[in-house]
């Protein structure tokens, strides 16, 4: 079978027929399709936004601490298997729904459609791919919720939510469009869409087209109580739609969120952007877009060490394991020495200055030492934060998998940071080594408290500690439900 991006640079750069377009579909996944001349024709490029968000959920598995594996001899390729997604504005060729189901045989999907000749069709297709035992299609009104109810679905709880919303505001901006008003060069394809498909007024506060679409789905997401998606996401059509949306998000106190670019450059571009309101976070080389601004990335959730010594990988990986071993409960961890590779969580902060003054005054007996049922306790509450740690040749990368504040997944790295910079120095003698290690297990340097801001982080992205807003100073230990009704719409 040939590869997406075989076709993606044609699918973008030439107008494509429909006949081209079945052919693709048919050779590369199995799709046979039947579309009305006067609606949307999809492109095989949209396989990208699928596989993105398996590879987005994948990332975020909540059972990522109980399904590391410490005896595990090979490394783990996680997959999601049973997995319930929604498209809104499905289309005439139910696309998304059919890409979603053939590459993956344990997805269910529903589909939504205002349109009832495009509903027809979606129909029609799913039942010409035997995929209608998999797919619900439901059809629904502009007035009704973008997500429908428990009852609808038959579910409460959904895995992720898609849409490719229409891109325009009003039917000028689409006809402009159409006869390259304004721009450098004519269109490259003919659009054959409705104008269901292609134009959305919306409220009139968002300006209508995708970024008010994706404005009312984001009010939804964050106000569900009904039905619920652990990740959210929206296709822009215009670049600007997906900036000023990202900058929503951040005002709005969302920061757990993802950006996806698909096209190439001095091509026809698609921004995809997803956002949870759940802790579970995506490593970095899928949730930043390397060429896009910073101001459409999110944080790096990734902490590289470098290993700028002589050590070897076994010599290091047991300095790494004695330092978390040293953290006391409600810390947890597991690790794999065949992998050298672990995990951790933990409900409370365990090492920074007024914990580690704790431990020594409870050493010297100068105050008791915490009860199993403080310990218990402990253990009860939201973890605070979650990291997988991995120990490679040339540095130690900690990799953020759980949490809401950024400050204490950067106060963890310093802290690590700080205990292996004796061992992992470049150019300390052996001797020097050992006397700064000595000083960092009886806690007298005084670095390490807080986040440093030394170390690379992958894709070229570091790590500084910054004052954190009011938001991010809030206890972590509250219950999920309390979380969810702090949230600020704005």
């Amino acid at each position: 079978m040939a590869s997406l991006q075989d076709h993606v640079d044609d699918d973008q750069a030439t107008t494509a027929s429909s006949d081209w377009i079945k052919r693709i579909l048919k050779k590369d996944y199995d799709i046979e399709l039947t579309m009305p001349e006067d609606r949307l024709f999809p492109t095989p490029s949209r396989a990208l936004y699928v596989r993105w968000i398996a590879s987005l959920l994948n990332s975020t598995d909540p059972s990522w601490y109980e399904n590391f594996d410490a005896e595990s001899s090979a490394q783990p390729c996680p997959q999601r298997e049973e997995i319930a997604g929604l498209d809104i504005g499905t289309g005439a060729s139910a696309i998304y729904p059919l890409l979603a189901l053939r590459l993956h045989p344990q997805w269910f999907m529903y589909a939504t459609e205002i349109d009832a000749t495009s509903l027809c069709y979606a129909h029609d297709n799913l039942v010409a791919n035997q995929l209608e035992d998999r797919c619900k299609v439901l059809q629904r009104t502009p007035t009704q919720s973008f997500v429908p109810d428990a009852d609808e679905l038959g579910q409460r709880d959904l895995d992720f939510v898609m849409t490719n919303p229409p891109f325009f505001a009003s039917v000028h901006e689409w006809q402009a469009s159409l006869s390259g008003t304004g721009k450098e060069r004519p269109p490259d394809s003919v659009c054959t869409g409705a104008q269901t498909e292609m134009v959305y007024e919306g409220e009139g506060e968002g300006g209508g087209g995708d970024y008010d679409f994706a404005l009312r789905l984001y009010r939804e997401s964050a106000q569900a109580e009904n039905v619920r998606a652990q990740w959210y996401s929206v296709m822009f059509g215009k670049k600007a739609s997906a900036h000023r949306f990202v900058a929503h998000l951040q005002m709005a106190q969302c920061f757990n969120f993802a950006t996806f670019l698909l096209g190439a450059a001095n091509r026809t571009r698609r921004w995809v952007v997803a956002w949870s309101w759940l802790e579970f976070r995506p490593e970095s080389s899928i949730s930043r877009t390397e060429s896009a601004p910073p101001s459409l990335n999110p944080w790096p959730t990734d902490y590289s060490i470098p290993n700028q010594s002589t050590q070897s990988t076994r010599c290091v990986q047991g300095e790494v394991m004695r330092i978390l071993s040293e953290l006391p409960p409600p810390f947890e961890m597991k690790w794999n020495q065949t992998l050298g590779s672990g995990v951790c969580r933990t409900t409370e902060i365990l090492w920074n200055r007024s914990y580690r003054r704790r431990a020594k005054l409870i050493a010297e007996g100068k105050v008791p030492p915490r009860s199993q049922q403080e310990i218990s306790e402990a253990k009860k509450k939201p973890v605070g934060l979650g990291v997988e740690i991995a120990v490679e040749e040339e540095r130690v990368l900690v990799r953020w998998r759980q949490g809401s504040q950024r400050v204490w997944f950067e106060s963890f790295c310093g802290y690590v940071h700080e205990q292996l910079r004796p061992l992992m120095a470049s150019g300390a003698s052996s001797s020097e080594r050992s006397t700064e290690a000595n000083a960092a297990r009886t806690g007298m340097t005084s670095e390490g408290e807080t986040a440093t801001s030394s170390s690379q982080h992958d894709h070229g992205s570091t790590i500084k500690a910054k004052s954190t807003t009011r938001s991010e100073d809030e206890s972590i230990g509250q219950a999920d439900d309390s979380t969810r009704k702090r949230r600020k719409i704005v």
